[in-house]
Formats: structure tokens, C-alpha cells, sequence
């Protein structure tokens, strides 16, 4: 079969993709990606600089894909409070899939690769946390369903912890709870006007 000329850039990330499920990681290569793509090399390279960079834009899209997922969700929650944490919420209500495992492992080795995917990641974290706390009558609360609920997705997707279903379930719909508690008030302390010596029945003895 004769090579085109020519593919967009969303053409070779599919082919990244198709080359991670069919050959596996360590098959990833620019000349694995071209041949998949039906292109020459130096197309691939006129987009991707190597392997790295490869990988890091095939992850990237998969984080926009799932960002995508999630403010789609979110539309059932406007108005609310809260409404971008009830999202993620809902968008993991089921156990991961074995693509999303596999996902994982994308993750670690494109952050540990290319630094610029890394500060992608760094931002996308941050931009969404600061989204949550803003959305939020209490933000500590929801800054801590956050990070709670990523960490249960990091154990799952890194193949470090398989929880059963039931503890699973529950585990989310305590989160749910917690982010649905009335705001508590604040826990600075009142500060109390010193009583008058008379109103206390003490006598007050001044020097001189």
C-alpha cells in the first residue's frame, strides 16, 4: 500500500494509539507510528520531535478527552453548588476499565520524560482545584474531596489498589457526603470583652 504525503496531527496521535494497543509501549517509535499513519518519517517528524514527545501528545489528548467528559457532566449540576465536584464525582462512579489502567502507566512515563507534559499536568491540576474551591461554600472542604477522590483514581489507575465493588461504591458516596455538609462556621475563636472588675464581685487594688 502506497505512503500519503501527508497527516494531521490528530491522525498520528491515533496512530500512537493504535501502536500502544497492538505492539505495547516499548514498540512506540516514530517509524512504528509511520508506518501505522500509512506515512514517511519525516512527516512524523515535522510534528514530533521523537518517541517522547509522541507519547506526551497522545496523554495530553486523552486529559482534554476526559476534561471534555467531565464538563459535559457538569451541565446536570448548574446552578448548584459545587457543581464541577459532583461531576467528577459521577464521571467515576464506575471502577476504571482496563484502557484507563493502561492509561495510568501513560501517564507515569510521559511525565517522567518530558518535562513540558509535566507542567501541562501540573497546570491542568491546579486550574481545576482552584475551579472547585471557587465553585464551593466551603473550599477546604472541597479542596479535601478532591484530593481524596484523586488519590482513590491514582491507586486505581497505577494497579496499586482494586477495591471490591461494594467498598468502592460506598467509598464514593461517602465523598458525596462530605462534600454535601452544611458549611461549618468559622472556627476562629470569639473574642471575649474583659468583664469588669465590679460586674465580677473582684476588687481591683491599683499601686501607686
Amino acid at each position: 500500500m502506497g505512503r500519503k504525503r501527508r497527516a494531521n496531527r490528530d491522525e498520528i496521535i491515533d496512530a500512537v494509539g493504535a501502536v500502544i494497543r497492538e505492539q505495547g509501549l516499548d514498540a512506540l517509535s516514530i517509524d512504528a507510528v509511520a508506518k501505522v499513519a500509512g506515512i514517511g518519517k519525516t512527516s512524523v517528524l515535522y510534528d514530533f520531535k521523537n518517541r517522547d514527545t509522541l507519547l506526551a501528545a497522545f496523554v495530553e489528548r486523552r486529559i482534554r478527552l476526559h476534561r471534555d467528559t467531565v464538563e459535559s457532566l457538569r451541565a446536570d449540576h448548574a446552578g448548584k453548588p459545587d457543581a464541577t465536584m459532583r461531576a467528577l464525582l459521577d464521571f467515576v462512579s464506575q471502577p476504571p476499565a482496563q484502557e484507563d489502567l493502561g492509561n495510568g502507566m501513560l501517564v507515569a512515563a510521559a511525565v517522567s520524560r518530558h518535562e513540558g507534559f509535566r507542567t501541562f499536568l501540573a497546570e491542568t491540576f491546579a486550574s481545576e482545584m482552584r475551579q472547585i474551591e471557587a465553585e464551593s461554600a466551603n473550599p477546604h472542604r472541597a479542596r479535601l474531596c478532591y484530593l481524596t477522590l484523586h488519590g482513590l483514581l491514582a491507586l486505581e489507575c497505577f494497579g496499586f489498589c482494586r477495591l471490591d465493588e461494594d467498598i468502592r461504591k460506598t467509598t464514593i458516596e461517602d465523598i458525596r457526603e462530605l462534600l454535601a455538609l452544611t458549611p461549618v462556621p468559622s472556627e476562629k475563636p470569639a473574642v471575649q470583652a474583659p468583664v469588669p472588675a465590679s460586674a465580677s464581685g473582684l476588687q481591683t487594688k491599683v499601686s501607686l
